[in-house]
């Protein structure tokens, strides 16, 4: 990345102010020191550059897993009487 490229990424996540509306009276300017800006277009990519090195680490470890939006879940199997191993593991 050049640098130019890496400035407008830094100062996409860093340094913004927030507003909040609500019934039409607009709240004083809140600075963020950082964060991705909600609703943004960026958004759902850096989350999922964020969280994939979870889907690596399930992998790895062969667990079934299901990523959502703000939750992961993830869960094994085994056969009773390898019940005990699959817990320890």
């Amino acid at each position: 990345m050049t640098g130019t490229a890496l400035s407008w990424i830094r100062s996409y996540l860093s340094d913004r102010d927030q507003t909040v509306v609500v019934n039409g009276l607009k709240s004083e300017p809140f600075r963020l020191l950082y964060g991705v800006p909600q609703g943004s277009v960026l958004g759902p990519i850096l989350f999922v550059l964020y969280t994939k090195p979870l889907d690596d680490i399930f992998d790895r470890h062969s667990l079934c897993h299901h990523s959502f939006a703000d939750d992961t879940q993830m869960r094994n199997s085994s056969s009773l009487d390898q019940l005990d191993t699959t817990i320890s593991a």
